[in-house]
């Protein structure tokens, strides 16, 4: 989980880096130029806000999102070893996670 204050700092970071950018500003250039400086710094900032963001959001449908198959197939390998090794454990809860 990200913390409240490392997005706040985040943002604020990202906005003083927007500010700095503005003083780059040359009535000598053309709008163009001045819009491609602009553009790239926004659009790194904003693709790594977006990266954190589905770091601390990481169970979801669709690109990047983690699904149960990789654990599912992890419990697999281990009932099938523990199974091999004739090895008996006792589970300390339910199905449903409860302490027994």
């Amino acid at each position: 989980m990200i913390p409240t204050t490392l997005w706040i700092v985040l943002f604020f970071t990202a906005a003083l880096i927007f500010a700095y950018v503005l003083f780059f500003a040359d009535r000598g250039e053309r709008a163009l130029v001045q819009a491609m400086l602009m553009g790239t710094v926004v659009s790194v900032i904003a693709s790594m806000l977006l990266l954190v963001f589905a770091l601390d959001h990481p169970f979801h449908r669709g690109i990047g999102g983690l699904r149960p198959e990789a654990m599912q197939r992890t419990l697999r390998v281990i009932d099938e070893e523990l199974a091999a090794g004739d090895v008996h454990v006792v589970i300390p809860c339910d199905a449903e996670g409860i302490a027994t």
